[in-house]
């Protein structure tokens, strides 16, 4: 499971979360309005927030699951962008993380 703490960058050696694959397809997002910055790999929940959104009158009480599950799927996005980049950039850096930890564990005998 992944912590939720959104100051919280996950760990180089954590499992790699994996990519949400594109639910919905442009047809249904131009259908949905959604703006072409929000069409990403959660823009499949943003339709029924939208809608939710619209009936309810806008009211922030009215959304609250279909709201909570959007923003961890935003939440989960970021975190695999933030374990992307850090392994591009271990890649080039030229550091191997397995063979950092055995130097450390040579090291603390």
């Amino acid at each position: 499971m992944v912590d939720l703490n959104p100051m919280r960058v996950p760990p180089k050696d954590a499992d790699p979360i994996p990519e949400q694959p594109m639910v919905a397809t442009k047809e249904e997002m131009v259908r949905a309005g959604i703006p072409v910055h929000m069409r990403d790999n959660c823009a499949h929940l943003l339709i029924p927030l939208g809608k939710c959104r619209v009936e309810g009158w806008y009211l922030f009480w009215n959304c609250k699951p279909e709201k909570i599950a959007y923003e961890k799927c935003q939440h989960y996005e970021y975190l695999r962008r933030v374990q992307v980049a850090q392994k591009r950039r271990d890649e080039k850096l030229g550091i191997d993380l397995p063979t950092l930890r055995k130097a450390n564990e040579s090291k603390e005998d």
